[in-house]
């Protein structure tokens, strides 16, 4: 808590930095829909129009479904992580200081 706000970017702001807040997005509870959706708004980069039905969008969807198949995005983005060799406990104090931040923030 100490080091918030973090800002993260990228030059064009859907593919590294993207996927890695999309990532987030799920593993706070984001369903796909809500992730489609702000997938979509990085059409504002200078890179053009981008669709959640485009097949870059789909190839990620597909992968990680690989990970957890029939799970929510959630379980699929937390197997993924898992298996990356994210810790169940770097995942819980992600979750917990990024909500307890918000919800601090919010009142």
């Amino acid at each position: 808590p100490a080091n918030h706000p973090v800002f993260l970017h990228c030059f064009g702001g859907a593919d590294r930095v993207g996927t890695v807040i999309f990532m987030l997005g799920a593993l706070l509870g984001k369903d796909v829909e809500h992730l489609g959706h702000d997938y979509e708004l990085t059409s504002f980069s200078i890179w053009g129009i981008r669709s959640r039905y485009s097949d870059e969008f789909q190839r990620l969807l597909t992968a990680l479904r690989a990970h957890a198949p029939g799970g929510t995005v959630l379980q699929q983005v937390e197997a993924y992580l898992l298996d990356a060799g994210v810790t169940a406990a770097e995942l819980s104090s992600l979750r917990n200081t990024l909500i307890t931040a918000s919800r601090n923030a919010t009142g």
